[in-house]
């Protein structure tokens, strides 16, 4: 029998990155032989049905020890022991790849977001929205105000996140903090991050039945795409992401959403939301005006963590964790 793994071992206020970043060890069991062994303390709510069904069946393949302990009650520590290590590394990456996968399953929770608020960008898209909504609205193209991205809540999202328990948001916040001396000190040098909105592109789809026009985020360095590729490889090693996606953050701000209009008629008309659908509207020509415009150049403030169910008294996403970022 394995010898007890008592508090020296591990902590449960460690969290799964710690442990996912640990070698794998070696111990002595009762009968003094010698085994390898790697633990993760991971959120209970990951070891799904699913999960242990695929690691058991995998585990009899291979035939290597595994054990799920609950430690309290949101914490189980997963034990992964073999008088061979190369099976207990194998184990160890099947198991992240089960975590992986079951937390893409799961709803988004936070976003680690760029917001885009400033008084001459909210009278700058004021403007814009006006003018679209006075000039381009016509009985067949399905534009109405419903479809704007609200002036408080402009922003680019850097990465989605699932945090499902205190220490995955403890951890989230660190990583963040972590960024500014390891990723945007180095890169910006006491420098502010400049960068400018400009002309409108349409996400997959055909202009004409678009669901989202958004204007890009243009640079004359790389800096800010550096920056935020960085900060999404820590998080992804970290394996907080929702969605790993591409590696590459496609720097963006939504103007226009057809999800916007469908919530907010679902909220005027709750008794019959699930007759109410999401409708693409034309876009065409509104790409076309706005093919080549140049919003005011926009100095970053912030990078932020934010959870996606709570807001601001100011209407933004609820603010958990930011970091502030160079302005002189």
């Amino acid at each position: 029998m394995d010898q007890e793994i008592s508090d020296n071992n591990i902590s449960e206020d460690q969290t799964s990155d710690q442990l996912a970043e640990e070698e794998v060890t070696t111990y002595k069991d009762n009968n003094n032989m010698t085994l390898f062994r790697w633990q993760s303390l991971v959120s209970n709510s990951m070891i799904t049905k699913k999960v242990k069904n695929s690691l058991n069946d995998w585990k009899r393949n291979i035939k290597t020890n595994v054990k799920f302990e609950i430690k309290s009650n949101d914490k189980c520590l997963v034990t992964i022991t073999d008088q061979n290590k190369d099976k207990v590394v194998v184990t160890k990456e099947k198991f992240n790849q089960l975590i992986i996968n079951s937390r893409r399953l799961r709803p988004f929770t936070h976003l680690i977001t760029v917001p885009f608020i400033s008084d001459s960008l909210k009278d700058e898209f004021n403007q814009f929205k006006d003018n679209i909504l006075t000039n381009f609205v016509s009985d067949g193209n399905r534009i109405d105000e419903y479809l704007f991205q609200k002036t408080f809540k402009l922003h680019l999202t850097v990465c989605v996140l699932v945090l499902l328990n205190d220490n995955e948001i403890l951890l989230a916040k660190k990583l963040l903090r972590d960024s500014l001396d390891q990723i945007i000190n180095p890169v910006l040098n006491g420098k502010p991050l400049k960068v400018t909105l400009e002309g409108l592109q349409v996400i997959k789809g055909q202009q004409e039945r678009a669901h989202v026009v958004y204007a890009e985020v243009k640079e004359e360095t790389n800096t800010l795409q550096t920056i935020a590729d960085q900060i999404v490889n820590k998080f992804i090693k970290a394996g907080l992401l929702g969605d790993c996606g591409d590696n590459t953050v496609k720097l963006h701000v939504t103007f226009i959403n057809s999800l916007f209009r469908q919530r907010a008629l679902i909220k005027q008309n709750t008794e019959n939301k699930k007759r109410i659908k999401r409708e693409t509207f034309n876009a065409k020509e509104i790409l076309d005006f706005y093919k080549s415009y140049k919003f005011s150049e926009y100095i970053v403030k912030c990078i932020q963590l934010n959870e996606i169910k709570s807001i601001t008294s100011e209407g933004f996403y609820g603010f958990v964790d930011g970091i502030d970022l160079p302005q002189d």
